[in-house]
């Protein structure tokens, strides 16, 4: 090779056009389009044909025109490419000739080819080893067929053509990858020519400088180098232009003044059929922040593990030593990290406690003669101070490419904490379980005991229910011998007495129907007053009107509500002339208290009564219910009939207003 010169060789003879790689593929496009051109001109020596097309088969399946011979504008217009679903392009992709015989225009199934006059027609595929590459179309304006010997002629040409496109196509292919792969590869790709000037460079080394491939072109590739170290790149690029040195690691320097790291190789070959330099040029900036980034990652790596309380370790199987143990070991166990690394050396397993040395090896023996990879041991181990500690050791088994297991790497983590709190669940747990297994035993015996006292209670009430109407009885009977000797005042003594008897018997009967939960002082009113009328006026009830709130009264008061209703209901039908009898009853309750007020149509209370002159057991028995069992009060008046009101707190009655107040 010649001597290197540190000017570029200004010759035009060698220096490469800056089209250059157009111009390249274009000529490799000429190429084939001049042989098919050719195909079509040796088609149209065959006598009889004096026109026709050559199409070139697309990898799609389409048709597309590369020439024609004697055609008009107007016939070309519709032909000049064919989909891949044309009938055109159905029949070439059959790969077998077509031969039209004109017979006349109605047998002719295309009307342009009529338009145009012509006859005769033949569309042969354009194929090699059973690939389809194009179509030759032939026509005559001027013979009906063509014969036996034309058709031979024909099949020769496009035969041989078929040959001729094909290896056309595998050097066009060959040389768009070559230059795909000149383009993709990430590393700089120089030519350099024996004086030293660059005549090819790839799109990577572009983008690298900040150039342009053209304008890289005939550019000396010592321009390449910093002027600093201008001297030494020349005797390099010397030493790879003589053969005697491959590698160059002086940087390049870009367009904007940034000098870009690279390992520049070089081999001598050839190019374009003459002696080149062909170099690569590797980007080392990527490598360099990488190893930095390797670097900055190692140092985090190592602090994050030094400063961790998980211990990492790495056992060394063929000498069973550690070759790694970290700083956490001392924090955990409260041994150094010599006492592993150093002699006489320690082992983890030397601290297992004895009882969980067999089972903690089994997942070892797993891993290491099993073939497994991975595995955990959980084990107690002796700390320095004396206490035991429970430890959790995952473990990786590393091995060579014979399989052969070489190392065994892992973590260690302290988790005794973790465990008594665990156990400590599990006793809490436990301890719930008898709370509540004793609970459903108390709440089982509740429900029988229950179940018993509303048998009880069931019997209790039905007893007292029966003994009120014996004593009903008795009392009616004792009556009806009073009234047989006509002892009037004590008979009706025994009525009254028998009406608060049966008054305290109804209350009863509603009380054990609600289970004895607070009763509507309203429906108190309506079944003393019914049951009232049925003895002193049968088939004749008052009229009842029942007005006010829907307050409600406890068990426990209801019967002294009772007798008072039942005291003042007497007394109505005792004393009012009128018929019927008319009762209004107003019932109102608020935060406070609770008022009740009877009154009647009859003639009213005598004035003595209201003086408090004369006062007789009825009202006397309605104040001391109302004062005493109620803590209330009573008050007597005449309002177009007796009306009596009466008022208890609820606090102190145990009365309670419903949520709805009317």
């Amino acid at each position: 090779m010649q001597q290197l010169t540190n000017e570029a060789n200004p010759d035009p003879e060698t220096t490469p056009s800056k089209g250059h790689k157009q111009a390249a593929f274009l000529a490799a496009r000429s190429k084939l389009q001049f042989a098919l051109e050719s195909l079509l001109d040796a088609a149209m020596r065959i006598p009889g044909a004096d026109s026709g097309g050559v199409y070139e088969r697309m990898p799609t399946g389409a048709l597309r025109l590369i020439a024609s011979r004697n055609l008009s504008e107007t016939f070309l217009l519709g032909i000049p490419e064919h989909s891949p679903e044309s009938p055109q392009a159905q029949i070439v992709s059959a790969g077998e000739p077509l031969w039209f015989d004109w017979e006349g225009p109605e047998t002719c199934p295309w009307p342009g080819n009529i338009a145009e006059g012509l006859r005769a027609l033949a569309c042969i595929p354009i194929r090699h080893n059973k690939v389809v590459v194009g179509a030759l179309n032939l026509a005559s304006h001027s013979i009906d067929r063509f014969d036996e010997t034309t058709r031979a002629q024909v099949l020769d040409l496009t035969q041989a053509a078929g040959i001729a496109v094909v290896q056309m196509r595998h050097q066009e292919l060959l040389e768009g990858n070559l230059r795909k792969l000149f383009d993709v590869i990430p590393e700089c790709l120089f030519i350099v020519n024996p004086e030293g000037a660059i005549i090819h460079a790839n799109a990577s080394a572009a983008r690298t400088l900040g150039r342009s491939v053209e304008d890289l072109l005939g550019t000396p590739a010592l321009d390449l180098h910093p002027p600093e170290r201008m001297q030494e790149a020349t005797c390099i690029l010397q030493g790879m232009l003589d053969g005697t040195q491959e590698t160059c690691l002086v940087p390049i320097l870009a367009v904007d003044g940034t000098l870009v790291p690279v390992e520049t190789r070089a081999v001598t070959g050839e190019w374009d059929g003459q002696p080149a330099l062909i170099c690569t040029s590797r980007n080392m900036s990527e490598k360099r922040r990488m190893e930095e980034d390797l670097r900055h990652s190692r140092t985090l790596l190592e602090m994050v593990v030094e400063h961790s309380d998980v211990v990492a370790y790495a056992l060394n199987l063929s000498t069973n030593r550690y070759e790694y143990m970290s700083p956490a070991i001392e924090r955990l166990l409260g041994y150094p990290v010599q006492r592993f690394l150093g002699e006489p050396r320690m082992r983890l397993l030397d601290l297992v406690v004895p009882e969980d040395r067999e089972a903690s090896m089994a997942p070892i023996l797993a891993a290491t003669e099993c073939g497994e990879d991975r595995g955990s041991m959980e084990y107690r181990a002796r700390a320095a101070d004396g206490s035991c500690r429970v430890l959790n050791n995952r473990f990786a088994v590393l091995r060579d490419e014979d399989g052969v297991p070489r190392y065994r790497t892992g973590t260690i983590q302290d988790i005794t904490e973790e465990r008594a709190a665990e156990q400590a669940l599990r006793e809490s747990e436990a301890r719930f379980r008898h709370i509540a297994e004793e609970n459903e035993r108390l709440l089982s015996r509740s429900r029988e005991d229950a179940s018993a006292q509303a048998r009880l209670l069931h019997e209790v009430n039905h007893r007292v229910k029966n003994n009120l109407s014996a004593i009903l009885g008795m009392l009616e009977l004792e009556r009806q011998a009073m009234g047989a000797v006509e002892d009037a005042s004590r008979s009706e003594l025994l009525g009254d007495l028998a009406g608060r008897i049966r008054a305290m018997s109804v209350v009863h009967g509603i009380l054990s129907a609600t289970a004895w939960k607070a009763l509507p002082i309203r429906e108190l009113v309506d079944q003393i007053a019914n049951s009232c009328a049925a003895i002193m006026r049968p088939g004749l009830p008052p009229r009842l009107t029942v007005a006010g709130d829907d307050v409600r009264t406890p068990a426990k008061h209801a019967s002294a509500i009772a007798l008072i209703l039942n005291e003042l209901t007497t007394n109505a039908f005792k004393h009012a002339d009128a018929s019927p009898l008319h009762i209004d009853v107003d019932v109102r309750g608020d935060a406070a208290d609770v008022r009740l007020v009877f009154r009647d149509n009859g003639p009213g209370f005598p004035s003595e009564t209201l003086a408090g002159e004369r006062w007789s057991v009825g009202l006397h028995v309605v104040e001391t219910l109302s004062q005493i069992d109620l803590r209330g009060s009573m008050s007597l008046r005449n309002d177009r009939g007796a009306m009596v009101e009466i008022r208890f707190p609820i606090a102190g009655a145990g009365a309670m207003v419903g949520a709805t107040l009317r």
